[in-house]
């Protein structure tokens, strides 16, 4: 079986994730612009420039990554990237601490558990809730750890544990704020998907019946067509001649080839069906292999499928699936060729989609054309 999506909105809502894109562009510049902010305001506190800003250039580099990591176009978004910006924001805290050591009595220019929580809380929709909390706790901990190691030059003013809250909590609060509400999220996601399924199924049995109906009247149709006036000649005379005998196996052959191809036909063929001549959109399955793919693999190409057809700009389009018996792995190959760039850009929400439930998925353009590969059915 293919594997299985991680427990994020991103996964169980990817169209939906689109949307908030800005917010993660937002929520990056926000959390850079704070660290700048408190890093000038606070210049008497800082001992070493050099290593203050190398600590905002670590900053930089974690904001970087979940900008360019969270981008439809390299969907979905990892824990390995997840775990990278923890890291580039923890250098940028402990940075941060070494360019104030002996002249900063109190920790309240300390920006990097703040910023890091503001990207936490932009990355939410992308990770698991129980990786949100553990990284965040974890982060938060060893921010902690480094005030400890500052205790002895901070001031006697206030109680030790004091610094130790005030540098971790900010990046707790907004750690499981994240969590809760993505939590919340999710939860809603699942109820709205449970009740999908479940009316799906009724209006399902709703139409079983007049499916039924409408196959048995095709199936009369051609025996009406073709084997009752056979019959009826045959009942007309009085022998059966070497001809009859012809006809009879030239219809069964007919019929038989028929029922056949049509119990043959995958989801994909009938799609293809209804697309009539209108666009150039040709499909190579000779297997029928398509109907190995899970249904929301079959949701997203279809609905690739949908859109290139109602795309006025598209000149042609070729889908080829083949499958490799050694790994049992089948291949898609397809090749489009649309006649403006900016239709191409009307498809990307389709293909992070497509991403989403294809790991493998890549796009390559071409001056002409463009090129997509991925596979499905992994073992």
């Amino acid at each position: 079986m293919s594997a299985q999506p991680e427990l994020t909105r991103q996964q169980l809502d990817p169209v939906g994730t689109l949307d908030g894109r800005p917010l993660i562009i937002g929520f990056s510049v926000l959390a850079l612009g704070y660290a700048l902010f408190t890093t000038v305001r606070s210049l008497d506190h800082i001992a070493n420039p050099l290593l203050a800003a190398l600590a905002i250039s670590a900053l930089a580099f974690a904001c970087a990554i979940a900008l360019i990591e969270t981008s439809p176009q390299r969907a979905p978004f990892t824990s390995g990237a997840h775990l990278s910006v923890h890291l580039l924001a923890l250098t940028a805290a402990g940075l941060s601490h070494a360019s104030q050591a002996g002249s900063n009595d109190f920790i309240q220019d300390d920006w990097a558990a703040i910023s890091l929580g503001i990207l936490l809380f932009a990355l939410g929709p992308y990770r698991p809730v129980d990786e949100l909390a553990a990284l965040g706790t974890t982060s938060a901990i060893l921010i902690g750890f480094l005030t400890v190691t500052r205790l002895p030059e901070l001031s006697d003013a206030l109680p030790p544990i004091t610094y130790l809250l005030a540098s971790m909590l900010g990046l707790l609060a907004l750690t499981y704020a994240s969590a809760a509400y993505n939590g919340w999220m999710l939860r809603a996601l699942e109820r709205w998907r449970n009740w999908n399924v479940n009316t799906s199924d009724l209006r399902i049995d709703a139409v079983a019946g007049g499916i039924s109906r409408a196959v048995h009247r095709d199936r009369v149709s051609i025996l009406e067509g073709e084997v009752l006036p056979f019959f009826h000649d045959l009942l007309e005379r009085a022998d059966v001649t070497e001809a009859d005998r012809a006809r009879a196996a030239a219809i069964s052959t007919a019929i038989r080839t028929v029922m056949v191809a049509e119990a043959d036909r995958s989801w994909l063929d009938e799609l293809m069906g209804t697309f009539g001549r209108t666009r150039t959109i040709t499909l190579d399955d000779s297997r029928g292999l398509a109907s190995a793919m899970e249904s929301n693999q079959r949701t997203a190409l279809r609905a690739l499928l949908v859109a290139l057809h109602d795309e006025e700009h598209l000149v042609s389009g070729e889908l080829r699936i083949g499958s490799d018996a050694d790994t049992r792995v089948n291949s898609v190959a397809m090749r489009v060729t649309l006649t403006e760039q900016a239709a191409r850009a009307a498809l990307r929400p389709y293909f992070a989609v497509m991403r989403i439930v294809f790991p493998d998925f890549r796009v390559k353009p071409s001056r002409s054309a463009l090129i997509i590969r991925f596979s499905y059915g992994h073992r």
